[in-house]
């Protein structure tokens, strides 16, 4: 479900769940051990995470989030999303550089996922956005702390309370993604940055990330937030009809 392969310095980590590598708690449960495998490779400058398909990650599994919904098991969802933002925070925290080849769409947790990384690239044509508004919920994997950090209120508001859908051009405009490139060109181009990378020291590279991250001050109640109020939604009759409506339109998608 994530391959892994490293060349040189640099790892490269697939998403590759037909149709849209979509997460569920097997492919969570993946992500983390990749995680921790390139986390104690002192050889590593790079991680670069690439989606096979036409999505780069489509968020939460859909059939998970349809059994749990219809189910009333909004505990477990909640709990989904905790860990969710642990495996964000501890790709956010790796002692390398983390990259996110955007060649396909990014949207909710997925596009949560890309903004854990410390750089994203974007094809043209990929889109993006945080949708979860829409089903009446919150970007609770990072998305709402993260988003506003790296594109100030302004832009966060307007994509997070519409649910907005934008593409690659637009997205590099307001710095979202630092580089967009034609879309069959994004593993490629996110490779030579890695390469750039693996000849720089890796001692100054984690002594940057860490020193950016300090600008941030506290993040730990930011995420507490988002999973508090995620648990009220999943209470708030109008949002739980969203989720239905949403989820019962979907029958026939798996992930």
């Amino acid at each position: 479900m994530i391959e892994l392969a490293i060349s040189n310095g640099v790892a490269i980590a697939t998403m590759d769940r037909a149709p849209v590598n979509a997460i569920d708690d097997g492919q969570l449960r993946r992500l983390m051990d990749v995680l921790q495998a390139v986390r104690v490779r002192e050889d590593l400058h790079a991680l670069v995470l690439v989606g096979r398909g036409r999505a780069f990650c489509g968020g939460a599994d859909i059939g998970m989030m349809r059994k749990a919904v219809h189910a009333g098991a909004h505990d477990k969802v909640i709990e989904f999303s905790a860990l969710v933002q642990e495996a964000h925070n501890t790709l956010e925290a790796l002692p390398l550089v983390t990259i996110a080849a955007m060649q396909g769409h990014a949207t909710g947790g997925g596009l949560e996922l890309a903004l854990a990384c410390d750089l994203r690239i974007a094809g043209k044509q990929t889109r993006m956005g945080l949708t979860e508004v829409t089903l009446g919920l919150i970007p609770a994997g990072g998305g709402t702390q993260r988003l506003a950090r790296l594109v100030g209120p302004g832009t966060a508001s307007r994509l997070i309370l519409t649910g907005a859908l934008i593409e690659g051009e637009e997205a590099a405009a307001c710095g979202l993604v630092q580089w967009c490139v034609p879309n069959d060109e994004v593993e490629s181009f996110a490779l030579r940055v890695a390469g750039d990378l693996r000849r720089l020291p890796k001692s100054a590279l984690v002594a940057a990330k860490r020193c950016i991250a300090a600008a941030y001050g506290d993040r730990a109640s930011g995420y507490a937030l988002e999973l508090a109020h995620e648990a009220r939604l999943y209470r708030d009759p109008r949002s739980v009809q969203c989720m239905t409506d949403f989820l019962d339109r979907r029958k026939g998608v798996t992930s």
